[in-house]
């Protein structure tokens, strides 16, 4: 059962950067917060299609153990990209997560690829020209990582590649049904997905 999909909006973000390591968060709880407020809105949903004789047991998932820094670095160099702080820290918590906010999954690393299903319905909207990297707000699709989506590809999750390993966020995409919602950075796209949760 695919979530219910937020309005079509395209909202306008400025990528925040971080020029020093005295602006890099090394802990960051709030992390460890969303990961209980989603496994938490995960339940209440199941809960509540229970009482409706419904069996959405499937949505009952847990994150994946934290990537290393070995890891990313090899992702980002098979990608040839960086990928953000703020994606990094969420990674050093959460190495993909089936499931996590109803349909949708966060890809482990060594599923992100070019190739991937969610990646090629990336593809689709470039081929198409349905929605161009204009209208989206980024110089190319090039410059788009897809780090999850639904299994049969309708709806993804892409960030905009970081320009450098020091840029503190960069911003989220969420593609769905020919419309894109676009968030100024990780942690409000992850904070949009646990609000989308408890609505239901």
């Amino acid at each position: 059962m695919a979530k219910e999909q937020p309005p079509a909006l395209v909202i306008e973000a400025t990528a925040c950067t971080s020029t020093g390591p005295d602006e890099q968060t090394p802990a960051d709880d709030s992390y460890q917060t969303a990961i209980t407020e989603l496994t938490d809105a995960q339940r209440a949903w199941y809960e509540k299609e229970r009482t409706d004789g419904i069996d959405s047991s499937w949505m009952l998932t847990s994150p994946e153990p934290p990537a290393t820094d070995e890891a990313i670095h090899v992702a980002e160099q098979r990608l040839g990209v960086h990928f953000d702080q703020q994606y990094t820290q969420w990674l050093h918590h959460v190495n993909g997560w089936k499931s996590f906010s109803g349909a949708t999954d966060l890809l482990p690393l060594d599923s992100i690829a070019r190739d991937s299903l969610p990646a090629q319905g990336l593809q689709v909207y470039s081929e198409s020209g349905e929605l161009t990297p204009d209208r989206v707000g980024v110089d190319s699709f090039d410059d788009l990582i897809v780090i999850g989506g639904t299994e049969e590809g309708s709806n993804f999750i892409a960030i905009e590649a970081a320009p450098n390993p020091e840029t503190a966020s960069m911003p989220v995409y969420e593609f769905g049904h020919g419309d894109v919602t676009k968030y100024d950075d990780f942690k409000t796209f992850l904070q949009s997905e646990i609000d989308t949760l408890n609505q239901i």
